[in-house]
């Protein structure tokens, strides 16, 4: 996410409310929060703030716990997608590693 325009966002939601721009630790605390979320989150994000009754008390959590896997439901597109890779000389279910074990119990993972 680009920092500027999530200080232009936290800004907008904040004055929709009629509160102060927050310190700058604060600022900081919230982006470390959701700096790793995609921009357009922050679009649908202050849609939801400015849209909603009451400033939320805690916004980062609010942000990251709450309005994230709402996003998340919305664009089903951006969750990640776990692939699994079987062995192709075992069966299918098998992950083509496993553990072999010397007498003294140390413990190697090997490719199969």
């Amino acid at each position: 996410m680009n920092k500027d325009k999530f200080m232009k966002d936290i800004q907008s939601i904040y004055a929709a409310f009629g509160k102060s721009f927050p310190t700058n630790a604060v600022a900081l605390s919230i982006w470390k929060r959701v700096e790793d979320l995609p921009d357009g989150f922050m679009d649908y994000a202050v849609e939801r703030f400015e849209n909603s009754t009451s400033f939320p008390t805690n916004p980062g959590f609010e942000l990251r716990r709450v309005l994230w896997p709402e996003y998340l439901d919305k664009n089903p597109h951006l969750r990640a997608h776990e692939t699994k890779h079987g062995c192709r000389h075992c069966s299918p279910e098998t992950p083509g590693f496993f553990w072999a074990y010397e007498q003294d119990g140390k413990r190697y993972s090997l490719k199969c």
